[in-house]
C-alpha cells in the first residue's frame, strides 16, 4: 500500500472532471491524497494546427498545476487520461517522482494516432460515449446538464482527435495497464503494447466488464492504482 506521504493524480476520459473518481477515492486509506485534473480546450474548432498546438498547451497548463508536488506521485488515466498521463509522466520526469503510470482501457499513443477511434465531429463522438455508457442516467435525464456534458465532450474529443507525435518515447516510470474484457475500444491484445512505452517495469491486469468497467470494479481499482 501507499504511504500516506503519496499522491495519486488521476486523468479522466473525455467529457470526465474533477467528480470522475471519487468512486475510487472511497476505497483508499483517508491519508492518500487523490486528485483529478480536468482539461481545457475551448478555443479551437475546426483548425488542425490550431488544435494540436492547443493540445499542447493544455499539457504545458497541467504540467503547471503539478509542479510543486514533492510527494511520490502515482498518474492514473482512463481512456483518453492514460494519453494525457503518457506524455505529463514524459514533460516531468526530470521534476517529479513518478512512481507508476496506470493506463487504463486505452490503446498506446501510436495506435491512437494511426486508428482515429473518435472523430472530432461531437455527435458522433456523443453518440459513442453514450453506447459505451459514458454518461450517467442522472445527466442524461437532465437537459441542461446533458447540454453541459455533451460540449464538454466535444471539446476533449477535438484535443484528442488532433493528437500527434512523430515518435514514441519511453517513460521512466513503471507501467501498470488495466484492461476490461468486454471493451470494445482497447483489447487486451493491443493494451500489452503499452509494454514498449517504458524503460521500467510492466504489469497488465484484466478485469471483468466494459470499457467503464472501474464502476463496478472500483475497489479493485483502487488498490491497483495505490
Amino acid at each position: 500500500m501507499m504511504s500516506s506521504e503519496n499522491v495519486i493524480v488521476c486523468f479522466p476520459y473525455a467529457g470526465g472532471g474533477k467528480t470522475s473518481f471519487e468512486i475510487l477515492n472511497k476505497h483508499l486509506p483517508h491519508s492518500v491524497r487523490m486528485f483529478s485534473l480536468t482539461y481545457s480546450g475551448r478555443d479551437s474548432k475546426s483548425d488542425p494546427e490550431k488544435t494540436t498546438s492547443h493540445f499542447n498547451r493544455t499539457l504545458e497548463e497541467l504540467k503547471s498545476q503539478l509542479s510543486n508536488i514533492d510527494e511520490p506521485i502515482t498518474f492514473f488515466g482512463h481512456s483518453m487520461g492514460a494519453i494525457i498521463g503518457y506524455e505529463l509522466a514524459l514533460m516531468l520526469s526530470n521534476q517529479l517522482n513518478i512512481r507508476k503510470l496506470v493506463v487504463s482501457a486505452c490503446k498506446p499513443p501510436e495506435l491512437i494516432v494511426s486508428l482515429r477511434i473518435f472523430s472530432a465531429d461531437s455527435d458522433n463522438g456523443f453518440r459513442k460515449v453514450v453506447d459505451l455508457g459514458g454518461i450517467p442516467q442522472v445527466i442524461a435525464r437532465n437537459p441542461a446538464r446533458l447540454k453541459e456534458a455533451k460540449s464538454k465532450l466535444a471539446n476533449d474529443l477535438r484535443l484528442l482527435s488532433n493528437y500527434r507525435r512523430g515518435s514514441y518515447p519511453k517513460v521512466r516510470c513503471a507501467i501498470h495497464a488495466l484492461v476490461a474484457t468486454d471493451d470494445s475500444l482497447a483489447s487486451e491484445k493491443e493494451m500489452l503494447k503499452w509494454e514498449d512505452y517504458t524503460l521500467n517495469e510492466f504489469k497488465l491486469t484484466t478485469l471483468k466488464g466494459g470499457h467503464f468497467y472501474f464502476r463496478d470494479n472500483s475497489k479493485e481499482v483502487a488498490r491497483f492504482i495505490s
